[in-house]
């Protein structure tokens, strides 16, 4: 498991905490700075994620499928 999806559970367990703590906070008492901390935190922990390299690699396509030679088409 790379680093970009531990980062990214991370960051959407925070966010699903953060709203059920947010639901609870009346009921139970706690302060809502707590919850609204935890969704910033989820939020910043998801956009530092995205803006980490993947480790998928893609194929580049080569000059031959550009030119359609790939495709048994010749010239």
């Amino acid at each position: 498991m790379s680093l970009r999806r531990i980062v990214a559970w991370i960051g959407i367990v925070l966010a699903v905490g953060g709203f059920i703590v947010l639901a609870l906070s009346l009921w139970l008492g706690i302060h809502f700075m707590i919850p609204v901390l935890m969704i910033a935190a989820a939020f910043g922990a998801l956009v530092i994620a995205r803006r980490m390299p993947s480790d998928i690699v893609e194929e580049q396509p080569s000059e031959k499928a550009e030119n359609g030679e790939a495709n048994g088409q010749e010239e």
